[in-house]
């Protein structure tokens, strides 16, 4: 049996011989397990308040089913590391590596090595990602890149795992951020905020969409006049462009 929620303060300690570039020492953990598969744990600093998104931008959630949760969070504390443990108490990641300064945010999540991940939208390019640096920010361009940024930003990724089952991780964070994936981790660079992560438990990729709704919402069915044809006016420099299309309708 799990509360709804657990709290507890951690220090950041520099590893012996490395170089210190942790401003925040002192942070406070809030972890809240949401119905029977969202874990939400959040760590901000103790010392100055940092920006957060409020929640009146997030649906209510749903916490009536929190205390048959079958998943736990496992804290350990020298150095800080936060494991997520799934169905069967499997662990699905662990978050370490943390850094925590006014203008930088940065941590690490385990991946495993013969799993696929999938995300870290919106951009163009393939769905599911290969190794290399992913930079999170709303662009609009005429032409992009491979895996050029586009419209919106979305930090979140799905990871499937040989075996068909998957989980998801979504950052809670509205400044810029950029994931470099490598072979066994994700490390996440955030130029300010706080760390305020859902872990969806899955065990389907059906399942962790359907968790990530709960939580950013669901978008609504459009009215059918909206499912029509759809014309772009970019690229038109005369009036005459657009009359040639119009015209062409007819």
């Amino acid at each position: 049996h799990y509360v709804a929620q657990q709290e507890g303060l951690l220090t950041l300690k520099c590893p012996e011989g490395a170089i210190d570039l942790t401003t925040d020492k002192k942070l406070n953990i809030t972890v809240n397990y949401l119905g029977d598969s969202i874990v939400n744990v959040k760590i901000a600093p103790i010392d100055r308040k940092a920006w957060t998104i409020p929640n009146r931008f997030y649906p209510k959630l749903d916490m009536s089913d929190r205390s048959k949760s079958a998943r736990a969070v496992l804290v350990e504390s020298d150095p800080v590391s936060i494991a997520i443990l799934g169905p069967q108490y499997r662990t699905l990641l662990t978050v370490s590596g943390l850094q925590f300064k006014p203008y930088f945010v940065s941590f690490s999540v385990t991946s495993r090595i013969n799993s696929s991940i999938f995300g870290l939208g919106y951009r163009a390019g393939p769905l599911r990602k290969a190794y290399g640096r992913y930079a999170l920010l709303s662009r609009d361009a005429a032409t992009l890149p491979e895996n050029g940024n586009l419209y919106s930003a979305h930090p979140l990724y799905m990871e499937l795992a040989t075996d068909g089952s998957a989980h998801g991780l979504f950052l809670r964070n509205s400044s810029p951020a950029e994931v470099v994936y490598e072979p066994g981790r994700l490390e996440w660079r955030v130029i300010g905020g706080i760390i305020d992560i859902f872990v969806f438990t899955g065990p389907t990729p059906k399942d962790v969409m359907r968790q990530l709704g709960a939580v950013i919402g669901r978008p609504p069915v459009p009215d059918p006049t909206f499912l029509g044809l759809q014309q772009s006016r970019y690229g038109y420099g005369r009036v005459s462009d657009l009359r040639a299309v119009v015209e062409a309708y007819r």
